[in-house]
Formats: structure tokens, sequence, C-alpha cells
């Protein structure tokens, strides 16, 4: 499980930036980061842009990323709670195809 939330997170990070990018958020473009993708999106859906659930789901994901890559803290992640995350993940690369195209 530690390599797919790892990657799920890279997935969802790749989608928001694809959304940011649209966007033309030159910050970004200019020297991106995942401390700074995040805090963006974040305030991008506090003000009522997009579902509630991707803000959640990427930082969610970022947590999990850091135990799941760099090994530091006990990792846990059931199977139930994977299928989830992979369907919110799913549903925000439709949205972000919808967005781009």
């Amino acid at each position: 499980m530690r390599v797919f939330s790892d990657n799920l997170f890279s997935a969802a990070e790749l989608f928001i930036t694809s959304q940011l990018f649209v966007m033309s958020e030159y910050e970004y473009v200019r020297k991106p980061t995942h401390a700074w993708t995040q805090k963006k999106y974040n305030d991008f859906i506090n003000i009522g842009n997009y579902k509630e659930e991707y803000k959640k789901i990427l930082n969610k994901l970022s947590g999990l990323r850091n135990h799941a890559r760099y090994h530091k803290q006990s990792f846990k992640l059931n199977l139930e709670d994977a299928k989830v995350m992979l369907e919110v993940v799913d549903d925000l690369g439709e949205h972000t195809r919808r967005v781009i195209i």
C-alpha cells in the first residue's frame, strides 16, 4: 500500500497541476513545489471552486506519501480506504479532463 499511496498522490497532484496551469498560474510554472500546489489548490477550493473532496484527498495523500515514501513512521492504509481514495482521484481526473479540454 505504500507504493499505491505514493503513486496515487502523484496522480492527484498531476491532475491538480494541470488545472493550475490552465488558470495561468505563472508563479507555479516558474517554481512548482508540493507545498505551493497544496496551498494554492486548498485556497482555490475554499472559495467555492470544484469539490471539497478534491482538496481533502490531496491533503490526505500528501500526509500518506511522506510516511509511505520515506519510511520514517509506521504506515497503515486499509483496502476499503484505498478504494475510496482511488474513486475520488479517478473523479478528479475526469474533472481535470473536462477543465483542460
